[in-house]
């Protein structure tokens, strides 16, 4: 006997199918046998010959049942000799969901989300609580105490700003007043913002062998940290980024320096694809991007592998060619241009005239030799040419950027300008490429949304789509949006989210851990107007958040992974809190917020004696600001950050990697930077007691001070306590 009453298809069935039966009888043709499918009812139910793989209902007339009870070893399903053989247990469950009527259920990511009530019981200091205690009853694992206060006040402070606590916050007595102060600091904004830039492949060059800049692209990372720090509403922040170019007058936010539409600067993320040097085909070129914007739409908002549908109908998820022809037509009819967020110059003078003509020409010469030159491989058709397509080589950059820099000595107001979306001159449905080849086009698919999703209203007649585009993805009827979103904020305060694959909600994703806890988080997203700091306050005063980070064995032994929250995750700082982290300690950092990208530090190894396409080295602390502000360019990373894990740029990243490797350790003792920020901090570091609480938020153990004290009498001791320091476990580790 199972135990079971109900038997629920995807918490029960699909597993069994997906790893015992898919691989012959799922969405793979080449593998499929006897053209059954056992992933879509229709194919499972249908007559072939007189014999159902499943009778709904009627579990002694299905041949799914007879061949997986089968004694006669040439009629057993699956076949005897495959590894994956069903367990009795897993028979029984197949024959009780078929005598319960072999009901198929949608995923769960596409299933609205469940308004169940809150788990009873007095179990912590919030609903999220309740949640994950349900669940470590059902497991029989039991919750850890809470961890020290001076482990959670230095949690909080790297989890909420990505720095270190001064000392003063050390001596804090509440902890629901420092998170509120935390949650109002500009630093805020600053730590939130990088994994977001992650998520939407954010870089300031364009990749390839010149790694040409992206002309202001350090705009849009300063548009981020702005919205994160006002709380911007998430559903607006969505449309600001699909269409803020779109939006009325009296919808446009306003920024600081004098800028009025700092909204537009969102459409930027649709531009951050790498682009090819001087490509000779520009068609594909201009496929690519599209589908390079569809594939951050997808992952970023809906945690959908959309550009999995560009040659063929999605393998798992419910996402067809179709589908995806539906939404490339939005983005064909979109090109990259540049709006204003503030006020012009009242009066201009003829010189700034002359100037500002000569530019336009300039790219619209461009843009025209791209256009001809791409005419015959689109068969006469109409292509939209961005400016970045037809701004491509070092010099054509170069030209761009000294007419830039004239315009902005002539008229201060051309400060106020980004790179932004704009509706192509002409908006249209787009051709169904077949096997994703744009030389062989197939029917017009008109632009839509995902079928599976339902649009909520009709396509407009006129403009690219955008605007509605945002609203489906925003509509509270869409049940992706707000569980993506409230699964990447929980992610960053434990590790990993509910759904441990936050860029992929699919069936070849994680199912969540607490599906009940996350459909909560989503209605909280938008009961809230959508405010992540809202949410992000009820996790972070949650016990389960505030749980110390040593698991008891009986966890280790039945829980490893830590998927039920016994004990929180103890979790090594990213590259940005490692090195943000050494110049707050050494009191080098600079708290400046936003601003034009610092140049990185290219040391001599990285340029492997090339001489061209290499660029100029910025300093070696980078003026102390923080890492965010760092330029990133495709060819060149920082090098302390990229040992650390900093993630490429080439795609759309949801979770960065974890590694624990050689070079890390060889990079702590040997690193330039490292050697630098220790030597500065040493000339005015006093005593070991300063050191810890600076670098670790404690004072140190007994055997610790007798360990550190006796350096500091030593010729540059202080220097070398700055550099042991850095290198304690407990620098580099939240507890």
């Amino acid at each position: 006997s199972t135990g079971m009453t109900q038997v629920r298809f995807n918490r029960d069935v699909l597993p069994i199918l997906s790893a015992k039966c898919f691989s012959c009888h799922g969405a793979d043709r080449a593998r499929r046998k006897a053209n059954l499918r056992l992933d879509k009812r229709d194919s499972a139910v249908a007559n072939r010959d007189g014999r159902h793989a499943i009778v709904p209902g009627e579990p002694g007339n299905s041949e799914l049942v007879r061949r997986i009870f089968a004694s006669d070893r040439a009629l057993l399903m699956p076949p005897a000799e495959e590894a994956a053989v069903l367990s009795a247990a897993e028979k029984q469950i197949l024959r009780m969901w078929i005598a319960q009527g072999a009901v198929y259920e949608r995923h769960w990511a596409f299933q609205p989300a469940e308004r169940g009530s809150v788990p009873p019981g007095n179990w912590g200091y919030n609903e999220v609580d309740r949640f994950i205690a349900a669940r470590l009853a059902k497991e029989n694992l039991s919750a850890r105490g809470p961890a020290t206060r001076a482990q959670l006040i230095r949690r909080v402070s790297f989890d909420l700003t990505g720095l270190p606590p001064s000392k003063e916050d050390l001596e804090c007595t509440s902890i629901d007043d420092y998170v509120d102060q935390l949650l109002r600091s500009p630093h805020f904004g600053e730590h939130w913002a990088r994994h977001w830039l992650d998520v939407v492949r954010f870089c300031e060059t364009k990749g390839h062998v010149p790694d040409a800049d992206r002309f202001y692209a350090w705009k849009y990372r300063d548009y981020v940290v702005d919205a994160f720090n006002s709380d911007l509403p998430f559903n607006q922040f969505v449309t600001e980024h699909l269409a803020g170019d779109l939006l009325a007058p009296e919808q446009q936010r306003a920024g600081a320096n004098g800028v009025t539409n700092i909204s537009v600067t969102a459409t930027g993320a649709l531009f951050m694809h790498d682009m090819h040097f001087m490509v000779v085909d520009p068609v594909r070129q201009r496929w690519d991007q599209i589908n390079s914007q569809i594939e951050m739409v997808g992952k970023a908002f809906l945690g959908l592998t959309l550009d999995c549908a560009r040659c063929h109908d999605h393998k798992f998820d419910a996402v067809s060619q179709r589908d995806y022809y539906a939404l490339a037509g939005v983005f064909y009819s979109t090109e990259q241009g540049v709006s204003r967020t503030g006020p012009r110059a009242a009066n201009l003078s003829e010189e700034t005239v002359a100037v500002e003509k000569k530019y336009r020409e300039y790219l619209n010469g461009q843009i025209e030799q791209r256009r001809k030159a791409q005419t015959p491989k689109a068969d006469g058709k109409y292509f939209p040419i961005s400016e970045e397509l037809g701004i491509q080589s070092p010099n054509q950059v170069k030209d761009v950027q000294n007419l830039i820099d004239q315009l902005e000595e002539l008229d201060p107001s051309w400060q106020h300008w980004v790179r932004s979306a704009k509706e192509a001159d002409i908006t249209t449905n787009v051709s169904l490429l077949v096997r994703g080849d744009h030389r062989n086009e197939g029917e017009v698919i008109p632009r839509g949304f995902l079928t599976a999703l339902e649009a909520e209203s009709d396509f407009p007649e006129s403009g690219s789509g955008r605007m509605w585009l945002a609203e489906q993805i925003t509509s509270e009827k869409n049940p992706l949006t707000a569980r993506v979103w409230g699964n990447r904020l929980w992610q960053q305060l434990f590790g990993h989210g509910i759904v441990r694959t936050p860029n992929n909600f699919g069936k070849l994703g994680s199912a969540p851990t607490h599906p009940a806890l996350l459909d909560y988080l989503a209605r909280r997203l938008v009961e809230s107007d959508w405010s992540m700091k809202t949410v992000i306050k009820e996790i972070v005063m949650s016990n389960a958040y505030q749980r110390s980070s040593e698991a008891s064995p009986k966890s280790q032994e039945n829980d490893p992974a830590n998927k039920w929250l016994s004990h929180q995750n103890r979790r090594r700082l990213n590259a940005e809190q490692i090195r943000d982290g050494m110049l707050a300690a050494a009191g080098m950092l600079d708290a400046r917020i936003g601003g034009e990208s610092i140049p990185v530090f290219v040391p001599p190894y990285a340029t492997a004696n090339k001489t061209v396409h290499v660029p100029k080295s910025g300093p070696l602390d980078g003026n102390g600001r923080r890492s965010l502000y760092l330029k990133i360019r495709r060819n060149f990373y920082d090098p302390l950050l990229l040992v650390f894990d900093f993630p490429d740029r080439g795609k759309s990243v949801g979770k960065r990697l974890v590694t624990t490797t050689p070079a890390q350790a060889l990079a702590m003792l040997n690193s330039e930077f490292v050697h630098h920020v220790s030597r500065s901090w040493g000339k005015s570091l006093a005593n070991v007691d300063d050191a810890f609480l600076a670098a670790i938020g404690r004072m140190p153990s007994e055997k610790e001070r007798e360990q550190f004290e006796p350096l500091f009498v030593l010729e540059d001791g202080p220097y070398h306590v700055a550099h042991l320091i850095f290198n304690h476990p407990d620098f580099l580790w939240i507890k």
